[in-house]
Order: C-alpha cells, then structure tokens, then sequence
C-alpha cells in the first residue's frame, strides 16, 4: 500500500544509506547494482541525482546513489522521515542525522537553488563551474534555464566533460 511505501524506503535507507558529515546523502550497493527503483522513487520527488560505479583498492568494486543539492537531500528525507515520529521505525541515530541536517538548512542554506553550480538571476537560473588551481581558477558559464534542475543536469554534463567520468552519471 501506498502508506508504507515509505516505510520500505526508509528500512532500505537505514540499512544502505548514509547521512555524512559533510552533509551529503548517498545509498551504497555492489557495482551491478540495480538503481531502477531507487531512480524512479528519487525522480518521483523531483530529486536530482548520480549513479557512480567505482573500483576501488585491490580491485574491490561498488556502487552509489548520490542525492544531490540540499533541497533535493531535505525532499528525499522528509519523505523517508515524515511519520517517524509516531511510528518511531528505523535507526534513531539516521533519524537525528536528518534532524541536523534539517536545523543546518534553515540556520545556512548551502545555496539559495539547492544545486552546486547553480544561481538565481531574475526568473531564470544559470549554470557555472570553476576549472584551474585556487591561484588561477576559472569560471565558465555554462549557459541559462528554465528550472534548477535543468541547470543541475547541465552542470553535471559539462563537469564530467571536464572532469572525467567518475561513473556512470544520470544527467
């Protein structure tokens, strides 16, 4: 039922996924991890994300689901999170990582979009990245959206294009 979808995620979250820090939100998995139906539930939520798949050292391999942007962090968490209160199912120590992770947006946002990369002008959004050493960096404009997430899914583009590819990227 529709009710404890929510539930499941959250069991799954507990088990595999990782409030950091650092303030980043991630699921990990084995390499041929199957991202389908966390991909669907995250775009259900507006939620942007990557898939990355990693060898590690002494050829260990994994895979990850990185959530992206403190609005789409806070979007998936308080839908994992919105009944914990009377249920009180799952790990209490994750639930008070959403909760510090809750109180840092509303004392600091991360960024008024929500996004790495992108910024507000008038009733559009733009999109940029730094390139070079602190001493002689670089910003490229990478062009102007409609929506945050499209600008998202832009810089994401034009940093693997820059970067590398560190997985396999949804953008």
């Amino acid at each position: 039922p529709a009710a404890l979808q929510p539930l499941f995620w959250r069991g799954y979250f507990d088990g595999d996924g990782c409030i950091s820090r650092g303030l980043k939100v991630s699921v990990a998995g084995s390499f041929g991890q199957d991202w389908t139906a966390w991909e669907q539930l995250l775009t259900s939520l507006n939620v942007h994300y990557v898939v990355r798949r990693r060898i590690l050292h002494e050829g260990s391999r994994a895979s990850s689901i990185h959530i992206d942007g403190q609005a789409g962090q806070l979007r998936l968490l308080d839908y994992l999170y919105a009944t914990f209160a009377t249920d009180e199912i799952g790990l209490f120590r994750k639930h008070a990582m959403y909760k510090q992770l809750k109180a840092h947006a509303a004392k600091r946002p991360l960024s008024k979009t929500g996004f790495l990369g992108v910024h507000r002008s008038r009733n559009r959004f733009y999109a940029k990245i730094a390139t070079g050493s602190r001493q002689g960096k670089v910003q490229t404009y990478i062009g102007f959206y409609d929506t945050a997430l499209e600008a998202a899914r832009a810089f994401d583009k034009r940093a693997l294009e820059l970067r590398g590819q560190i997985g396999r990227a949804h953008v």
